[in-house]
């Protein structure tokens, strides 16, 4: 099985069950590099339109999770989102009658390793998610460089978030976001 869209590619393989009241899909794909960046509307606002450009107005693209339920197992030695690049990246997506759950999603940034949980339920109105997370042995001053694009500290650090937030679209998730960090 190949799997691509634009520059993205996957191989792998995977399964299709109609049996079920829900059609069922199980996949395990492959990739060297996900460079994500260009999905993420990142990059300047268009000129002229206040914050219509902004990424963080538009609706979450809740209509990409599929009508089915099922499974799947990605592996990618390189993930890059924007400022981000993440290595070693192993996770599993599981999608239960619309709600998207990533557990575990396990990698190496900043260089240190992360460990995450995320569950995304667009079935609520707003959206709701939550995500919990660790990492350790991080590089605190590579870590905040990605985050704020300034590099204002230095050493190794451990991090914890344990986050939930409601919205339909990233500002309103930002907006809701409550919990431990």
């Amino acid at each position: 099985l190949r799997l691509s869209y634009g520059d993205l590619a996957a191989s792998g393989g995977g399964a299709v069950d109609l049996s079920a009241d829900r059609p069922r899909v199980e996949m395990r794909l492959r990739s060297d590099t996900l460079d994500l960046s260009r999905y993420l509307g990142a990059g300047p606002k268009e000129r002229g339109t206040g914050d219509a450009g902004d990424p963080l107005r538009r609706p979450l693209p809740i209509g990409f999770l599929p009508p089915v339920d099922g499974t799947a197992e990605i592996e990618a030695a390189r993930v890059v989102a924007g400022r981000w690049t993440l290595d070693e990246v192993s996770a599993t997506a599981t999608l239960d009658h619309g709600v998207l759950t990533l557990d575990p999603v396990k990698g190496r940034v900043a260089d240190g390793s992360v460990s995450l949980r995320a569950e995304f339920d667009p079935r609520q109105s707003p959206a709701r998610l939550a995500l919990a997370g660790t990492g350790s042995g991080l590089d605190m001053g590579k870590l905040y460089k990605a985050l704020l694009d300034e590099g204002l500290i230095q050493g190794t650090g451990e991090a914890a978030v344990d986050l939930q937030a409601r919205g339909d679209t990233p500002r309103e998730l930002l907006r809701t976001l409550d919990g431990v960090t």
